[in-house]
């Protein structure tokens, strides 16, 4: 069994830690469970159906701690970076709150030409009110002029 999950992970190049995921042991026992003649997964089935099924149970679970939000509030924590290669500009939004932080979105803005203080407070502000403005009790952004100013408003 070892032999043949390391050459999977060697040879479709993912990360060594998932040998010890939760995730590959689930899927071992349910292989396990199943016997002889399983049929593999098609790509379709894997981005289409199963990927649409998780995605309604992640938003299931991030609206599910809105309500310990709205006790508590929560942190809108926005950072920009740059990649060197291709010079493509990403912004990560998140919501910080006493349980743990959830990635909210991340928007690839390089094909805005002026990313100045009004396209700033546009985003920040279309964040918000897709997140709830009564959640959000405070807004940290990065360390960019724009941004910072942006924030303020």
């Amino acid at each position: 069994m070892g032999e043949v999950v390391s050459k999977f992970l060697i040879y479709e190049r993912l990360p060594f830690q998932l040998a010890s995921s939760p995730w590959l042991y689930n899927l071992i026992q349910v292989s396990i469970e199943v016997g002889q003649g399983v049929k593999l997964l098609t790509p379709y089935k894997v981005s289409d159906v199963y990927l649409e099924s998780e995605f309604e149970r992640v938003r299931d679970w991030v609206n599910g701690m809105k309500a310990h939000w709205k006790d508590f509030g929560a942190t809108l924590m926005c950072d920009g970076w740059t990649n060197s290669l291709n010079q493509m500009h990403i912004i990560n939004f998140l919501v910080y709150y006493s349980k743990g932080i959830v990635l909210w979105k991340s928007m690839d803005v390089s094909s805005v030409r002026r990313r100045d203080v009004e396209f700033y407070y546009n985003l920040l502000d279309s964040v918000v009110e897709e997140i709830g403005e009564s959640y959000i009790v405070q807004i940290v952004t990065d360390n960019e002029a724009a941004m910072k100013v942006a924030g303020k408003k």
